[in-house]
């Protein structure tokens, strides 16, 4: 079962490399889930209260600067 959930982790990650290539992808979603299957199918002591909260922080952040480069972007260039 831990090799068949490793392999989900790995696809995970894979595909949010692929959202570098392909923007339609949503890259952070697939780390996040990523993330959740480590933590809830492997090893739930592992990942520490900080490394979350600071994954929460990177998340926003990476949200919020989508967005403000988004709206940049279509006002530049329609």
């Amino acid at each position: 079962m831990t090799v068949l959930l490793t392999i989900c982790i790995i696809a995970c990650f894979v595909v949010s490399f692929l959202a570098f290539i392909y923007p339609i992808i949503p890259g952070i979603l697939a780390v996040w889930a990523g993330y959740l299957i480590y933590h809830f199918g492997i090893n739930g002591g592992e990942l520490t209260t900080s490394f979350w909260i600071i994954q929460v922080i990177f998340t926003l952040f990476i949200f919020v600067a989508d967005f403000i480069a988004n709206g940049y972007l279509l006002k530049k260039y329609g």
